[in-house]
């Protein structure tokens, strides 16, 4: 294992999962109040509505925040913690410190970011396979990429 103090990681993770599971319980008491609380003009009741959606984003995150201080401490359980789950490689006390629910070292994590960095990329701006001005816009009726110079997706979506 690493040379890292788990009580001092399985009592830190405790403590987020008390504080965590307090505030969801206190958020969900003041949205049943404000939902049956609801009056107003248009502009008050859309203010409100605006709050609320904001308030549930918010809970989702907290919830798998939550989530993640859980699996973490059942990875303490069963010995599991401080190894990456990636390569197996031990996850450094600092990034632990950091983020004690870091599941990857952050060489994997680096490596995982770069994957999703560039998975985002080709899902924003297309496949960056060629087409012409005319298939863009629909005028190419054969389905031909001959008849304008060939330009990239990505160069049309920057407006190059």
């Amino acid at each position: 294992m690493l040379q890292i103090d788990i009580s001092y990681f399985k009592k830190h993770l405790e403590d987020a999962i008390k504080i965590q599971s307090s505030e969801q319980g206190q958020k969900n008491l003041k949205r049943k109040k404000v939902l049956t609380l609801a009056k107003g003009d248009t502009v008050d009741l859309t203010d409100e509505e605006r709050e609320n959606i904001i308030d549930f984003k918010m809970q989702g995150r907290k919830y798998v925040y939550l989530q993640k201080l859980k699996l973490a401490l059942h990875r303490i359980e069963d010995g599991s913690f401080g190894c990456c789950s990636d390569c197996g490689e031990a996850i450094s006390a600092i990034r632990l410190k950091a983020r004690p629910t870091a599941e990857l070292c952050i060489s994997c994590k680096e490596v995982q970011e770069k994957e999703e960095k560039q998975r985002i990329g080709s899902a924003k701006y297309g496949t960056g396979k060629l087409i012409t001005a005319e298939r863009f816009h629909g005028l190419d009726k054969s389905g031909g990429a001959e008849k304008s110079a060939a330009i990239t997706a990505e160069n049309l979506i920057k407006g190059a």
